[in-house]
C-alpha cells in the first residue's frame, strides 16, 4: 500500500498542473493516508500542500481550507510537535 502511495504522491503535481482543485483534494486524500498508515512526516508534507492549494484558490477562510488545516494539525500532533 505504502508503494503505491508514494508513487502516487510523487505524480501528483506534474499530473494535476492545470487542475489545481484537483490536486488539492488529492494532496487532502493522500495525507489521510498517510495518517492512517502512521506516516506523520509524510502527512504533514501533502496536508500543508492541500491548505496552500486551497487557501490561494478559496481563500483562507473556505470550509475546505479549514478541513486540510485539520488534517494538518492532526499530523504535526502525531509527529508530536504540539507547538
Amino acid at each position: 500500500v505504502r508503494t503505491l502511495l508514494d508513487r502516487s504522491a510523487s505524480r501528483l503535481a506534474a499530473k494535476f498542473q492545470d487542475q489545481p482543485a484537483v490536486r488539492a483534494s488529492l494532496e487532502h486524500t493522500i495525507a489521510a493516508a498517510y495518517f492512517d498508515l502512521g506516516l506523520y512526516a509524510q502527512s504533514r508534507e501533502h496536508a500543508l500542500r492541500a491548505v496552500e492549494l486551497r487557501k490561494r484558490l478559496l481563500g483562507e477562510r473556505d470550509r475546505l481550507t479549514y478541513v486540510s488545516l485539520d488534517r494538518l494539525a492532526m499530523a504535526y500532533r502525531g509527529e508530536g510537535k504540539l507547538a
